[in-house]
């Protein structure tokens, strides 16, 4: 079979050399905003529900959307739970253990610690959650989360007056339920 071709946009796009098609921004549905951090997950001790607050009261929860990331983020809270317990219980114990032929081996604790804190790093690093993994995903400078109205009158302004940045009045701002695909705005040009 020959391969697919470029979607009718893209070839569009390339030969006329400009975009015309806004930008579409969508307001991170955060808790925080509303006023109110998320429970925390039923079950977890009480140093992850302290861990849980934290995040949720850093300038990282800005760009956190609830409604989306709630998965990994539950299951976050529940590995880093495990993640302590198993450390607690470890310090109990020796380290290295006999295995079945005589032989040191690894106490299986030290083993399972370490299969939780790679899937723990995982989520981690997707979610931003490390300084290395915020500055990959542009988030090292949350000052504080701006909402939709905000950042429409910002746009609506236009271009500073000594330059400013160029196309930023092509930005639409939609708050969250808003249709992105079927707005009147839209329907007006005719995309």
């Amino acid at each position: 079979m020959g391969q697919r071709g470029p979607l009718p946009g893209d070839q569009r796009s390339k030969e006329s050399g400009a975009r015309n098609e806004k930008a579409i921004l969508l307001a991170p549905t955060n808790p925080l905003a509303m006023g109110e951090i998320p429970p925390a997950p039923k079950g977890i001790s009480k140093r992850t529900r302290t861990l849980w607050v934290a995040l949720w009261e850093s300038t990282l929860a800005s760009a956190l959307d609830w409604n989306v990331d709630r998965f990994a983020l539950t299951r976050w809270a529940f590995l880093v739970d495990d993640w302590y317990r198993i450390y607690k219980d470890l310090q109990k114990v020796d380290k290295v253990v006999t295995g079945s032929q005589g032989q040191d081996v690894l106490h299986p604790l030290s083993t399972e610690l370490h299969r939780l804190d790679g899937m723990v790093s995982k989520i981690e690093t997707s979610l931003g959650l490390t300084p290395m993994s915020r500055a990959r995903l542009g988030l090292t400078q949350l000052e504080g989360a701006l909402t939709a109205a905000q950042l429409n009158a910002m746009i609506s302004e236009g271009p500073t007056p000594k330059g400013g940045t160029p196309g930023l009045a092509d930005i639409t701002v939609y708050e969250e339920g808003t249709p992105d695909g079927d707005s009147e705005e839209q329907d007006d040009q005719g995309d």
